[in-house]
C-alpha cells in the first residue's frame, strides 16, 4: 500500500483491516512509524528500518502468512524491498502520484493498482519539468478522459459521503452524470420529524452583489457569517443508528479560492463565537487543504466578482476539479456563495468557455437559499 503520505496510506490500512476483521480473516500488517515514533495505538507493527521490515516479511512469507504493507515512495522504492517484489501493489490517491514516483515503486511489485480520480486537485507540482512530467500516474493513463476507459481499468460509480441530491450535481459537473450515491446516504438529512427544517439536502446558491473584488470580498464573508449561524440552528442526521443531533461548527467546512479570504472568514468567524458558541471548530481553508476530509455542510465563497479581472484568471476561480473536491466533501448541503456576475464572466478561450459553462449548469441546478 502506497501513498502521497503516510496519513492516506494509514486510512487506508486502517480500513483494510477492519474489512479483513469482518470477514474473519487474519492479516498480518506493517508499516515504519512517521518520523520515527511509533504510534502506540497503531494496529500494524512498526519496524524501525527498512531492513527490520524486510526480516519481518520474510518470516511471515516463511509461515504462509498473507502480508500487508504500508509506506510512501521512499519506503517502498528500496533495495530490500524490490529485492524480494510483492505481488500487488495499490497506490492511492494515484491522481497526485508522481509518475517518476510511480515507475520508482513499479519495480517492488508484480501487480500495479492505481486507484485515485484525476477529476479532483492534480499533484502538487514544484519547479520545472519537461512537458508532460507533471502529469500523474492516472493522467498519464487517462489522457482527458473523465472516466476511465472500461479496457484500462473500472470506474467505482459510488459514493457513501454524499446524499443523493449532493451528489447529483457534482456527478453532472466532473462524471458525466454516472456517479451516484450508496442507498445507506439517504438517510442524511437537517431536522426531524417533529420540527422539519427549512432546508432539505442538496446543493444551494447564495448570489451576493459585489464589484471590483478580487481576492477578498467582505459582502461574500458577511453571508458566509450569516449562513454558518443559520446552520448551527439545525439538527442533522449524518449516521441513521444515532439519529438527529444538534449541528455544530465542526459539522461545518468553509472553503474559499484565495488565503485573504480564508483569513478574513476565519477571523470573522472567530469573531462570530462570542455571541454564537456553537459556531466553535469551523474549518476554513483553500481546497487544497481539505481534500480527503468530509463534513455536514460545506460553504464555498467564490470571492471574485469577475473572474477576467483576477491576475489568475477563469482558469483557476472556475476550475472544474477545485470546485469538485470543494462541493463533494458535504456529506447532507453545500452552498455557493458567489457573485452575479461570475456568470457573465468574458471567457477568452474555449477552455475558459467550457469552465463558465459547467459553472453556469451547476449554480442553474441549484436551490436558492432561503432567505433569513
Amino acid at each position: 500500500m502506497c501513498s502521497t503520505g503516510h496519513k492516506a496510506v494509514e486510512n487506508v490500512m486502517a480500513a483494510a483491516l477492519r474489512a479483513a476483521d469482518q470477514q474473519g480473516l487474519e492479516v498480518a500488517a506493517a508499516k515504519r512509524p512517521r518520523g520515527g515514533r511509533k504510534d502506540p495505538d497503531a494496529p500494524w507493527e512498526q519496524p524501525s528500518s527498512q531492513k527490520v521490515l524486510a526480516n519481518w516479511r520474510a518470516k511471515r512469507a516463511a509461515q504462509g502468512q498473507p502480508v500487508l504493507i504500508g509506506g510512501t515512495a521512499w519506503g517502498l522504492s528500496g533495495a530490500d524491498t524490490i529485492a524480494d517484489p510483492l505481488d500487488v501493489l495499490i497506490i492511492d490517491e494515484a491522481g497526485q502520484f508522481a509518475l517518476a514516483d510511480t515507475l520508482a515503486v513499479s519495480a517492488s511489485a508484480h501487480n500495479l493498482v492505481l486507484l485515485g480520480d484525476p477529476q479532483q486537485l492534480p499533484q502538487v507540482v514544484q519547479g520545472v519539468h519537461t512537458e508532460g512530467a507533471d502529469a500523474s500516474a492516472l493522467q498519464h493513463l487517462m489522457g482527458a478522459d473523465a472516466i476511465i476507459d472500461p479496457a484500462l481499468g473500472y470506474f467505482l460509480d459510488q459514493t457513501r459521503r454524499m446524499h443523493p441530491h449532493v451528489c447529483a450535481p457534482v456527478s453532472d459537473l466532473s462524471y458525466q452524470g454516472r456517479l451516484q450515491a450508496h442507498p445507506s446516504t439517504a438517510h442524511r438529512t437537517l431536522g426531524t420529524p417533529t420540527a422539519p427544517s427549512d432546508l432539505t439536502p442538496g446543493v444551494y446558491t447564495l448570489p451576493v452583489h459585489h464589484t471590483g473584488r478580487t481576492t477578498h470580498s467582505p459582502e461574500e464573508v458577511e453571508a458566509v457569517v450569516a449562513a454558518a449561524r443559520h446552520l448551527v440552528t439545525e439538527r442533522v442526521t449524518t449516521d441513521p443508528d444515532q439519529g438527529p443531533r444538534p449541528l455544530t461548527g465542526h459539522d461545518i467546512l468553509v472553503v474559499a479560492p484565495y488565503n485573504l479570504q480564508v483569513r478574513t472568514l476565519r477571523q470573522a468567524l472567530a469573531h462570530a463565537q462570542h455571541d454564537t458558541p456553537a459556531l466553535e471548530g469551523v474549518r476554513v481553508g483553500t481546497v487544497d487543504k481539505f481534500q480527503g476530509q468530509e463534513a455536514a455542510a460545506v460553504l464555498c465563497s467564490m470571492t471574485t466578482s469577475d473572474a477576467a479581472e483576477t491576475s489568475r484568471g477563469p482558469s483557476f476561480v472556475l476550475d472544474r476539479n477545485r470546485l469538485n473536491v470543494a462541493l463533494s466533501r458535504a456529506q447532507v448541503l453545500a452552498l455557493v456563495v458567489h457573485s452575479p456576475d461570475l456568470l457573465t464572466t468574458a471567457p477568452r478561450t474555449i477552455d475558459e468557455l467550457r469552465l463558465l459553462a459547467a459553472f453556469t449548469g451547476l449554480v442553474g441546478a441549484a436551490r436558492p437559499w432561503p432567505q433569513q
